[in-house]
């Protein structure tokens, strides 16, 4: 499948619910016990309720507590490139058919704060968002 082939279903297919986080691995802790599964219990909640939408002209929603405008770009057949102008500018990994919209990245960051102690800190990991 092709860069327009990918499109024409990125479009067509919107919007696009979201179904589930999954971690595939944390890369770097900042010092915390924490595992795949706490990360992924928060981030689900977090994306719960998620629609996101494509535009022909390259702009696009992303719906849950908020309304949130972006644009897109189909850089190849695998990398989509979402950004606002101001705030992010970031580069998924993307798997496109019919029915589900993956987006992969090895560089998610994740905000704790550790319940104990109240230190904050940032944990890296690997995972993937998967809408419907």
């Amino acid at each position: 499948m092709d860069s327009t082939d990918n499109i024409e279903i990125l479009i067509s297919a919107s919007p696009w619910n979201f179904e589930r986080f999954e971690v595939e691995n944390i890369i770097y802790a900042d010092g915390f016990e924490i595992q795949e599964s706490d990360i992924a219990l928060v981030e689900n909640q977090r994306f719960s309720g998620q629609i996101i939408k494509f535009n022909s002209n390259g702009t696009g929603t992303a719906t849950a507590n908020q309304l949130l405008e972006f644009n897109w770009k189909l850089e190849s057949t695998n990398k989509l490139k979402l950004s606002n102008g101001y705030i992010y500018n970031l580069t998924y990994d993307v798997s496109i058919s019919d029915s589900q919209l993956t987006l992969s990245s090895d560089s998610f960051i994740f905000q704790y704060q550790d319940p104990e102690s109240g230190r904050l800190g940032e944990i890296t990991y690997e995972g993937r968002i998967l809408f419907k």
